[in-house]
């Protein structure tokens, strides 16, 4: 496991950048690995004492096996890959009007997901989805 984070504040812009990393054998008797990856940006800007906006980007990375805990011990998808990848963005302004009035604007956020499921039986079936 690893993370790293790192975190500024100048006079008018500020910033967060961090990110994980996850990575692992599956349980006993299992087909293994699986990795989690993570990654954060969040920046601020101050264009006036009473007005700021801020950006912000998220990025997740997930890749792994059949790593469901069932009842049976055999009741196991070996051949199982799951890949899923997702971005988010979002974006806001703030605005003081008066020193007890604040506004928040609205936020603009966006979200973009791709997964994709692949499994395949030896000299039965190959199944594979993608869902965007």
């Amino acid at each position: 496991m690893k993370h790293r984070i790192s975190a500024s504040g100048k006079r008018k812009l500020s910033y967060s950048v961090g990110g994980f990393t996850f990575r692992t054998d599956a349980l006993p008797g299992r087909t293994p690995t699986r990795s989690d990856d993570i990654a954060n940006v969040f920046l601020q800007y101050e264009f006036t004492p009473q007005t700021s906006a801020h950006l912000e980007y998220r990025y997740r990375h997930i890749d792994g096996r059949d790593s469901q805990l069932n009842f049976f011990s055999d009741d196991v998808l070996p051949n199982l890959r799951t890949r899923a990848e997702t971005e988010n963005y979002r974006l806001g302004l703030r605005q003081m009007l008066a020193p007890n009035l604040e506004i928040l604007r609205p936020r603009l956020a966006y979200q973009s997901r791709d997964t994709h499921l692949h499994d395949e039986t030896p000299d039965v079936l190959s199944i594979d989805i993608r869902e965007p």
